[in-house]
């Protein structure tokens, strides 16, 4: 409870959020963008191309190299995420209720 509570906390205050009201915004439940910006957790709504634009802006750096994710790194986390995807579908978690 103590680092959740930290947790709540930081973001509170990071977002300018009354930590009184969390149940509004930390609950362990799943946002949709709309949601989370209405609450507070997000300023706005974007993609990948929004955000860059955004830290190039914040950075004034005029022409920034971004990383891009190798290629054979992509192709493991696809097949790990496929493999793990079979072997749930395979091997379902057992209810221990």
């Amino acid at each position: 409870n103590g680092t959740y509570t930290m947790f709540v906390t930081d973001v509170a205050r990071a977002r300018k959020l009354d930590p009184n009201l969390s149940s509004n915004y930390a609950d362990a439940h799943i946002f949709t963008a709309a949601q989370a910006q209405k609450v507070g957790l997000i300023d706005a709504i974007g993609v990948e191309f929004d955000a860059k634009r955004r830290v190039e802006t914040l950075s004034k750096v005029a022409e920034p190299i971004w990383n891009k994710e190798d290629p054979m790194d992509k192709f493991f986390k696809r097949f790990a995420a496929e493999g793990a995807s079979l072997a749930h579908m395979y091997f379902p978690p057992v209810s221990l209720q």
